[in-house]
């Protein structure tokens, strides 16, 4: 855990500082570590012990991906919204 989460280049230095880093840490451990029970338990992966820096590049992907769609979905309502107020407008 220490050279794949960064424990090695630990920074901080005030306790809230601290407590954020160690948050995130667990954080990003607990998705890391559902991913690979997900894929164990599909049969995907070996019940082994995985490469955390594969699954934390799958996770980021899948994260920045849930964003991207969130971000689209979003626009397409806004633009929605608007094309019905100028339809409800126009004559």
């Amino acid at each position: 855990m220490k050279s794949r989460f960064a424990f090695g280049k630990f920074g901080q230095k005030t306790k809230q500082g601290v407590l954020r880093y160690l948050c995130l840490s667990l954080a990003c451990f607990l998705l890391c570590h559902f991913e690979h029970l997900d894929q164990t338990g599909s049969g995907q992966a070996e019940p082994a012990w995985p490469d955390w820096g594969a699954l934390a590049r799958q996770v980021r992907q899948q994260f920045v991906g849930w964003v991207q769609l969130f971000e689209l979905e979003r626009a397409q309502q806004q633009i929605l919204a608007v094309w019905d107020e100028k339809q409800r407008c126009a004559p």
